[in-house]
């Protein structure tokens, strides 16, 4: 806004005094060039004014994910306080043994690019099924598998179900409905690669994309599960840098409807920090006192009863 303000003055101003020399020495006689003249350069400061807002528009904001998996077997395991891993061990228990052999890594330096895949369709599952829902806010437009037609081809792996929602299950004897997936106007799908998430609305633009480190260096997951008995001696982290960048279109930012589009990035960060690293160890650090104290209880009461 203070671009586009300053702008105004700055750019009038000259051009004021511009037309003013001009209109006095050369109006007459070269009516046809001058009027060119000065329509090329309002155009001109037109297109410089757009391009300075839209250089100015896009933010970035940054989280990191971690998943841990057992080689031994096969599956991506549940790690306390940290409910990206969870998801991962829904997505591949719902998928068929054939698929699941398939995926299989036995080793860090295994080439398993069916495994980097799936590692991938597992982000790609949590913004779209976690990051982008939003349950207590409804939005303009429903989300229908023909608007993820383009991303199905890429991601052969996405629980489409859990992501449209709008099903009813009975859960003890009562009923559960989950919410349909709804986005703000205009919006639309688009993928460049297995690490993309595009969407484009009519107030601007949402892009989530992600690197995926696989190591064998489980040290934080193992911190995080000090008080679960879990062997980490078969186990590998999926570490995800994740990124999401966002914009509004110049054209949207000065009217009243892009509240809308505003509520919709303010949650969507605030769905991805449930699901960040950083947040897993300030909910552990905040519960470790407690959860010591219990572990020594347990530790002392099976000592006196030997």
């Amino acid at each position: 806004m203070w671009i586009f303000v300053l702008s105004v003055f700055i750019l009038g101003g000259e051009i004021g005094l511009l037309v003013n020399v001009l209109f006095t020495e050369f109006y007459t006689g070269n009516e046809h060039l001058f009027i060119f003249s000065l329509s090329l350069l309002i155009l001109l400061t037109i297109i410089l004014i757009i391009k300075l807002m839209l250089l100015n528009s896009a933010e970035v904001y940054e989280s990191e994910l971690t998943l841990v998996y057992n080689t031994g077997e096969n599956k991506f395991i549940d790690i306390p306080y940290n409910p990206a891993s969870v998801n991962a061990r829904v997505l591949m228990d719902n998928l068929g043994v054939k698929k699941q052999e398939k995926i299989k890594i036995d080793h860090i330096f295994d080439e398993d690019n069916d495994f980097r895949n799936f590692s991938n369709n597992i982000v790609a599952q949590l913004v779209l099924g976690r990051f982008i829902r939003h349950f207590k806010v409804e939005y303009s437009e429903k989300v229908k598998i023909e608007d993820l037609k383009e991303l199905l081809v890429i991601y052969r792996y996405l629980d489409i179900d859990s992501i449209i929602g709008d099903q009813t299950f009975n859960i003890s004897n009562g009923v559960l409905k989950t919410p349909q997936l709804k986005l703000p106007k205009g919006f639309k799908f688009n993928s460049n690669s297995i690490n993309n998430i595009k969407i484009k609305s009519n107030y601007g633009f949402i892009n989530f994309n992600w690197n995926i480190n696989i190591t064998n260096n489980t040290q934080p997951s193992q911190l995080l599960s000090t008080f679960k008995e879990i062997d980490f001696s078969e186990c590998l982290e999926v570490r995800v840098k994740l990124k999401l960048e966002y914009g509004y279109n110049v054209f949207k930012i000065f009217m009243n409807n892009t509240v809308e589009y505003n509520e919709f990035i303010k949650n969507s960060k605030k769905q991805i920090s449930k699901f960040s690293t950083e947040v897993s160890r300030e909910k552990y650090n905040n519960s470790y006192p407690e959860k010591l104290i219990r572990y020594l209880d347990k530790h002392f009461n099976d000592i006196l009863k030997k």
